[in-house]
């Protein structure tokens, strides 16, 4: 009995299939071991290359949504972050024209403006380490001569 197979077929089903080795493969499609042993040569390892690459496809795919994932929180941080600046700033410009300067909200609106510029650094990626200690001791004494000079002024009038 000269029985033909379609032996590119065969090589995908079995490289594709769930099937663990050549000869298990063999008895379940019905063909002759010797048959599918003389031919199927290289077909274990190119199903273990193929698994490699299926499962190195799955970690690049679950990395892409964390990153987009990721990647839309730290934007929405962003946008929150940049609407709390714009309203320190509009706090601090109706504290500073005032007739009288309310030093306690003053004090209170630089706490947040020192939170809010450390929070959006880190959101912008611009403080990777966690931050960069020289520019954070500069900000920090600019705004604590603010609030001394603030003090001073409200203490005045």
């Amino acid at each position: 009995m000269n029985v033909k197979y379609d032996w590119v077929m065969l090589r995908r089903k079995f490289i594709t299939g769930d099937y663990v080795t050549v000869k298990e493969f063999a008895e379940m499609e019905a063909i002759p071991y010797a048959a599918v042993r003389k031919r199927s040569a290289e077909w274990t390892e190119q199903k273990r290359t193929l698994a490699k690459r299926k499962e190195n496809k799955i970690v690049e795919n679950v990395l892409n949504k964390q990153i987009a994932t990721a990647s839309e929180i730290n934007n929405r941080h962003i946008e929150i972050f940049n609407k709390a600046l714009n309203a320190a700033e509009q706090g601090l410009s109706e504290c500073m024209n005032g007739e009288s300067l309310n030093a306690s909200k003053f004090e209170k609106i630089v706490d947040s403006l020192q939170k809010i510029q450390k929070a959006q650094r880190l959101a912008l990626g611009m403080d990777r380490d966690g931050g960069n200690q020289a520019v954070e001791d500069n900000v920090a004494r600019v705004f604590a001569e603010m609030r001394r000079a603030f003090r001073d002024e409200s203490a005045d009038t």
